[in-house]
């Protein structure tokens, strides 16, 4: 028990570097602790360090003894790994399942390779309850897809509650800002800007995924522009201006904006390098 602490350090620590080696020296310690939390921290880490074949052979020798979250964990180290019909077949065989169940297998939906909207739009469907992390994820994948009119549609019909939590979700600016930053992502600059014009308010979060989409279409005009016209700047949107400039080689501007903020970060530093 007393080793325990350190152990989790370690387990931790191998997870952050995504050390596959690192993790198969640990493997015998954690198995040792004969504990149900560290033989799931076992899947998980094999999982995120990119080892499913050594999650899946874990999860098989505890499976009988497994509860609801060892699956989820075994379920997120398919998806997270790619793993789309290792992830079906699994969800289907699950005897439990629960809304981070449902979550996972959402996102598994759309964000692997041969993932789509139609497809996470059928596990939408079949959802018991969802959470402000479902609905934000369905108006995600719809929006990565091009399909903005149904992602609007899904933000307008979520309801006022998260009606697992009771917390009200953030329907503001973050969803929006997530499809804007994702069709940037994808080089459709117009889409991020329609999407934009389509919203009726808007925070700092919009304004930044806009300038970022701007930035990585190398538009250096435009950028500027919408930072302008910002009612108010936050870290994240001068940030997004300084690494624009710095980009584009114009560090007499990158530094004006630096000097300008109120307050700085790693990331605001390291942009101007």
């Amino acid at each position: 028990m007393e080793k325990e602490p350190l152990l989790s350090q370690l387990v931790k620590r191998c997870i952050r570097s995504r050390d596959l080696r690192q993790a198969r020296k640990l493997h015998a310690q954690i198995v040792a602790t004969n504990s149900r939390y560290f033989l799931n921290l076992l899947i998980d880490m094999y999982g995120k360090c990119g080892g499913v074949d050594e999650a899946r052979r874990v999860f098989a020798a505890v499976a009988p003894q497994s509860n609801v979250v060892t699956w989820n964990v075994m379920l997120t180290a398919y998806a997270q790994n790619g793993h789309l019909e290792d992830a079906k077949s699994h969800f289907d065989a699950m005897p439990r399942r629960n809304v981070l169940t449902w979550n996972t297998m959402l996102s598994a939906a759309f964000s692997m390779p041969r993932g789509t909207a139609a497809g996470a739009a059928a596990v939408f469907a079949r959802m018991p309850q969802r959470t402000a992390v479902s609905w934000n994820a369905m108006a995600s994948a719809y929006s990565q897809y091009g399909h903005f009119a149904e992602a609007k549609n899904t933000l307008d019909r979520a309801p006022e509650r998260d009606r697992v939590s009771g917390l009200m979700p953030a329907w503001d600016g973050i969803p929006w800002a997530a499809m804007i930053g994702l069709c940037g992502e994808a080089g459709r600059v117009e889409s991020a800007k329609s999407l934009f014009d389509a919203m009726p308010e808007r925070d700092v979060f919009p304004w930044g995924a806009l300038i970022q989409a701007h930035a990585l279409d190398q538009d250096l005009e435009q950028a500027r522009r919408a930072f302008d016209r910002m009612p108010q700047h936050n870290l994240q949107s001068c940030t997004s201006m300084i690494t624009a400039f710095a980009q584009g080689r114009d560090l007499e501007q990158a530094q004006r904006v630096f000097d300008g903020m109120g307050e700085h970060d790693v990331v605001s530093r390291t942009s101007l390098i």
